[in-house]
């Protein structure tokens, strides 16, 4: 009687031991997908982030030429520094966005 104890203990410790290794393993396999699943979030923050900072200089850019076409009738802004900071400052969020999209 002892050995069929025994041998039925053994057994119970035998799959003990391998329903731990595949617990480890699925702790690990979510572990894993939630960094990707992570990493894919912080992405998609940082896109829209820069999205929505692409829109706020439009509108700065928008805002400073109305301005001036209404108060002083300027129609060529070329020579106005602000307007080729504006400019520039556009041009590097595009950039940013078209590199951030070409990288996925």
């Amino acid at each position: 009687m002892s050995s069929i104890l025994d041998s039925f203990i053994n057994y119970l410790i035998t799959k003990k031991k391998d329903n731990q290794k595949q617990i480890n393993r699925m702790f690990q396999h979510i572990k894993e997908s939630s960094k990707a699943f992570n990493e894919q979030g912080v992405n998609k923050i940082e896109l829209e982030k820069s999205k929505f900072a692409l829109k706020k200089k439009y509108y700065d850019l928008g805002k400073y030429i109305s301005n001036h076409f209404i108060n002083d009738g300027i129609s060529d802004f070329s020579y106005k520094e602000k307007y080729t900071l504006l400019n520039k400052e556009i041009e590097k969020i595009k950039n940013y966005i078209d590199a951030f999209n070409r990288d996925k």
